[in-house]
């Protein structure tokens, strides 16, 4: 899984009863003795509009599970002017979407934490509608962007300073044939360095699952699921493989 949103444990206290109205009673989908955890913190701009780390005004956070179904919806923490609150079932798997008028819907799969704890600050934003739109003028041009609502997306950074395999990543998306996101020369991606790219871009593809393969020197994979709709962006920042 990529790394972010980092989970940084936190003390148990209270949470806040907006949130408790969360707990396995609005889709969190508890089982009977489960106790959910508090995961906690605020979305963010996004770094590469505004060049730094500002609050997010106006944005919207909810998870749901790899197959696509909704889980819980943040909720806003009493006396943390920005603060976000989710609670979900301990270490599960999931996507946190987060949305805000004039950005691209964008997807973080990650893991639950196995207690309560706050995501680094910094580690969820939606991505800017200029910011992918420039990019796609400059290295994909007439490729349809997922705010456009049709199809979704894929931004993937793999960490420059793993260790990789021939081929880098492999993609499979339903409905399309394997992709190969280092040889392939159809253009359906970018790369925006030589050797490992800083940045794998792909656009156009249809709504359903996604599942991406990071390639390793040693030669193991291990599969990243998601569930994009319409209109969604999903990042996967410091991919290792």
């Amino acid at each position: 899984m990529p790394p972010a949103p980092h989970a940084a444990p936190r003390r148990r206290r209270a949470a806040p009863a907006a949130a408790l109205a969360l707990a396995c009673g609005a889709g969190v989908g508890c089982a009977a003795g489960d106790t959910p955890v508090l995961w906690s913190g605020r979305l963010v701009d996004d770094p590469l509009w505004v060049g730094g780390i500002e609050s997010l005004e106006g944005g919207s956070l909810w998870a749901r599970d790899p197959s696509g179904a909704q889980l819980a919806e943040a909720a806003p923490v009493e006396g943390w002017a920005g603060g976000l609150a989710l609670q979900l079932d301990p270490g599960s798997a999931l996507e946190l979407v987060v949305e805000a008028s004039g950005y691209t819907t964008t997807v973080w799969p990650t893991m639950a934490p196995e207690g309560d704890a706050f995501w680094l600050d910094g580690a969820l934003y939606p991505r800017a509608a200029e910011v992918l739109a420039g990019l796609a003028a400059d290295h994909l041009p007439g490729a349809p962007l997922p705010s456009a609502g049709a199809t979704a997306g894929l931004w993937i950074e793999p960490d420059p300073t793993s260790a990789w395999g021939e081929g880098l990543v492999e993609v499979d998306i339903a409905g399309a044939a394997r992709v190969d996101l280092r040889l392939s020369p159809t253009g359906r991606w970018i790369v925006a360095a030589d050797g490992v790219p800083d940045v794998i871009l792909i656009l156009n593809l249809p709504p359903g699952p996604v599942e991406v393969r990071p390639l390793p020197a040693s030669g193991a994979t291990a599969a990243i699921s998601l569930h994009l709709e319409a209109g969604e962006l999903g990042m996967l920042p410091r991919l290792t493989p």
